[in-house]
């Protein structure tokens, strides 16, 4: 069993319309698996931790 990479971070925007302040990003597989509220983010039992000091955002990418 491979384990999660779990990223938390203060504030993020998420693609949603509005910002989420306390986040966690959960990645298992290569695939983002959770991003939300990090109260809500599953706890997978194997798991990196990463505190990000700063703000998280979906990549972008200019299709032009």
């Amino acid at each position: 069993m491979s384990s999660a990479l779990v990223v938390r971070a203060p504030l993020a925007w998420l693609g949603t319309g509005s910002l989420v302040r306390d986040v966690a990003v959960v990645v298992e597989r290569g695939l983002v698996a959770y991003a939300g509220p990090a109260a809500a983010a599953p706890e997978p039992a194997e798991r990196e931790e990463l505190d990000v000091d700063g703000f998280l955002r979906p990549a972008v990418a200019d299709r032009h």
